[in-house]
């Protein structure tokens, strides 16, 4: 989405819904007859299509799904989050999302015809968590499908790459972790807790995985970041210049070894999985632990800001910057 088209949709927040749906026209998005959208809702999205008679009440937020799909009387209330980049969601006609609810659309999610989601529900698609770095929880995006005339009451949960199937109900407070056929409602069962080792949910993320998605990040971070060149030093070792002499290194498996005689403890910095790769001396970021080992400099805050943007890593300083070190000129520069 481009920045004009963006910085439209939002000010159309503070516009009244016939001169928002008529800019909206205008952008090319598909608006029926009879449409209102409340002033001080924020809709944003890739593609809009509205059907004749839909309703989007006051503060809803319904931010950057790729397409955003309302069909004919359909209705969002208020206080509804519809959250997530490059998902799709689509409300069929004369379905109704109720105060409160959260959608996360990094997946896809579609409501059917006549359906109904209650207060406070949520609807879950995106089941990866920043912890992937350094945890092997279960990992997972899917889309979630609901059908016509289902019922979810209240604070329902969907998990992700859920089937719901035709006339369905919920009872308040299910969570629904598996596909439901048609024709049956879910309730409560008799024992509603049931606790279990942690160790036997730890089987979803593999030590390949995770150094999959630190090289995932790695090179995103080559990509929107300005004058950044990347090589290698060997097969085994990645690793990225930027502007100012400032140099990222990635070793790929444990065996890989760098020399810490040639690091400069200011100028360079290390990604590591395990805290057997921490070198002394050079800023290293362990994701095991989501610590940064090593002396705090610029660059390195620079680093722990962008994956916390970008990657959801949280990382912390083992060593506090001091009141006394000098800020250097790309401190302020964004990756």
């Amino acid at each position: 989405m481009n920045v004009i088209k963006l910085s439209t949709l939002l000010l159309c927040t503070f516009m009244p819904s016939p001169i928002r749906l008529a800019i909206w026209r205008l952008l090319g998005f598909k608006v029926g007859r009879g449409c209102h959208v409340a002033m001080f809702s924020i809709v944003v999205a890739d593609t809009i299509e509205l059907g004749h008679g839909s309703v989007i009440e006051t503060l809803t937020l319904v931010y950057r799904p790729s397409l955003f799909c309302m069909g004919e009387r359909s209705r969002i209330a208020g206080f509804v989050r519809i959250i997530g980049y490059g998902g799709r969601v689509e409300l069929r006609q004369q379905s109704f999302i109720a105060l409160g609810c959260l959608l996360d659309i990094s997946a896809h999610i579609e409501l059917g015809d006549r359906s109904q989601i209650g207060p406070r529900c949520i609807l879950y698609s995106h089941g990866g968590t920043g912890l992937i770095y350094n945890m092997r929880y279960p990992h997972r995006i899917g889309k979630i499908t609901i059908g016509s005339d289902c019922w979810l009451g209240m604070n329902c949960v969907v998990h992700p790459g859920i089937v719901i199937g035709n006339r369905v109900i919920t009872l308040p407070g299910m969570v629904v972790r598996c596909n439901v056929p048609d024709d049956t409602a879910m309730i409560a069962p008799v024992a509603e807790h049931r606790l279990i080792p942690t160790s036997r949910l730890l089987i979803g993320v593999t030590d390949e995985v995770r150094r999959s998605k630190i090289e995932s990040i790695f090179f995103h971070l080559a990509g929107v970041s300005r004058g950044v060149v990347s090589d290698q030093i060997d097969p085994h070792i990645w690793r990225l210049y930027f502007p100012g002499g400032k140099t990222l290194y990635l070793p790929r498996t444990d065996a890989a070894r760098l020399d810490a005689s040639k690091l400069s403890s200011m100028d360079d910095a290390v990604w590591t999985l395990f805290e057997s790769g921490v070198i002394k001396g050079v800023t290293t970021f362990c994701f095991e632990k989501l610590t940064v080992y090593g002396p705090w400099t610029p660059f390195a805050e620079r680093l722990a800001s962008f994956l916390l943007r970008e990657g959801g890593a949280h990382f912390v300083f083992q060593s506090t910057p001091s009141r006394h070190t000098p800020a250097s000129k790309d401190s302020h520069e964004t990756c």
